[in-house]
């Protein structure tokens, strides 16, 4: 049947310019976001952690636990924002 016109491959499955999109760029997004994600969260344990060893050494139970969570969820927090902010730079 060659009158037939060529369908679009539609919205999901294209980008912007009209061109068939790679399922391998879409896969290789997802593992850098969930990379970001256990970047996010290694930051928060471990400087919780930190701060569960020097409470424990110093008796100062829990505040240089909740230090170290604030201080790992504030680096972490900012990788993000660099990594968001990296993603739209062309």
């Amino acid at each position: 049947m060659a009158d037939e016109e060529e369908k679009p491959l539609g919205p999901n499955r294209q980008e912007a310019g009209g061109q068939p999109r790679n399922r391998d760029q879409g896969v290789a997004g997802w593992y850098s976001l969930v990379g970001i994600g256990f970047e996010f969260l290694a930051a928060i344990c471990l400087m919780g952690a930190i701060g569960f060893y020097l409470d424990r050494r110093l008796g100062t139970s829990p505040w240089l636990l909740i230090v170290g969570g604030a201080v790992g969820f504030a680096g972490g927090l900012a990788m993000v924002i660099r990594a968001g902010l990296g993603a739209f730079k062309d």
